[in-house]
């Protein structure tokens, strides 16, 4: 499936206590804050409220038609009202997606001349995020948390870069590996005296600057290839930074055919330059004794933008970008 097939659901907590208003009101609120993050374009899938949870049973249901509904990439839970935790421990157990708690509030301000207690009843996510919070530590659970007014633009922005994050936590579910040499095997031929590297020790050379370096949030929208019922993303990417401020961009073109034009933004990071190692050749092409060189790293053009850098990357190709930070 295509990033945009895929969508996470909005579960808002609340209890039957409060009574039928204010739950008709926390729905209401729910589907209107669902309505204007869709709409906000900061957020590469869709939400979709799902329900406002009163019972341990609606949070165990839904978090089991989640796991096993394959659109469904995750669910962010928000308390509007205080929604005592021990109902949510049986459907947290049983969650098997991302998750997110979403620690926000209705109202940018509080009206402080006019609160009653009625207002204090509907508007507890103050008091009801940090029990909920409380409880998905005390269980161990593996989760983000985001807290912000909903409408903030960065907050919105939070909240996308985690969703393309649970997004590679499904596709990676499903994903099939093939493996290319074994425990430093093929990194070298030798034969007597001589050595030819390998283009696998090329590759390892080239990305041997993430090791030990600070991993960096990274994503690539690119186009699917297709052989026969298969696909796979023609592009992948990783990033990291070194202890000197130095980042690293490593991508590799899977296409044999095409060239892949590069437009890497470089979020939060102003470059001082940019620099950049590819290695090229058809799919089968290796070095020999005879021809040892035959397939090495070159230099490859890169064009500096004001957000990043921009390059185009050969068919059948590993690239290597070292950004230097101003």
């Amino acid at each position: 499936m295509r990033m945009q097939d895929y969508e996470f659901w909005f579960v808002v907590g609340s209890q039957f206590l409060y009574g039928p208003e204010v739950l008709e009101t926390v729905a209401n609120r729910a589907a209107e804050m669902t309505e204007v993050l869709n709409a906000s374009g900061n957020l590469p899938c869709k939400i979709v409220y799902k329900v406002t949870a009163k019972t341990n049973k609606e949070i165990a249901d839904v978090v089991r038609e989640a796991n096993y509904d394959p659109h469904c990439a995750g669910i962010i839970t928000w308390c509007h009202t205080f929604s005592p935790s021990k109902m949510w421990i049986n459907g947290f157990v049983d969650l098997q997606k991302p998750y997110c708690h979403f620690a926000t509030q209705y109202n940018r301000e509080i009206p402080n001349e006019e609160i009653d207690m009625d207002f204090m009843n509907l508007n507890q996510a103050a008091h009801g995020d940090r029990e909920h919070g409380f409880l998905a530590a005390r269980l161990r659970m593996p989760r983000k948390i985001i807290a912000g007014y909903w409408q903030d633009e960065e907050v919105q922005k939070r909240l996308g870069r985690w969703m393309r994050a649970a997004v590679g936590v499904a596709v990676s579910r499903q994903l099939k590996v093939m493996r290319f040499g074994d425990n430093m095997r093929e990194v070298a031929v030798t034969e007597g005296d001589k050595v030819v590297l390998t283009p696998t020790s090329h590759v390892f050379a080239m990305y041997s600057g993430h090791q030990g370096a600070r991993q960096l949030e990274s994503y690539a929208e690119t186009r699917m290839l297709r052989r026969d019922e298969e696909q796979v993303p023609e592009l992948h990417v990783s990033a990291s930074e070194q202890s000197d401020g130095t980042v690293l961009v490593t991508a590799a073109n899977l296409n044999d055919t095409e060239p892949v034009p590069v437009n890497c933004l470089l979020g939060g990071i102003h470059a001082a330059g940019v620099t950049a190692r590819v290695l090229a050749g058809a799919p089968f092409d290796h070095n020999t004794f005879d021809r040892p060189e035959a397939v090495r790293p070159a230099p490859l053009a890169v064009t500096p933008t004001e957000t990043g850098f921009t390059a185009v990357l050969p068919p059948c190709s590993v690239a290597a970008f070292t950004v230097c930070q101003k």
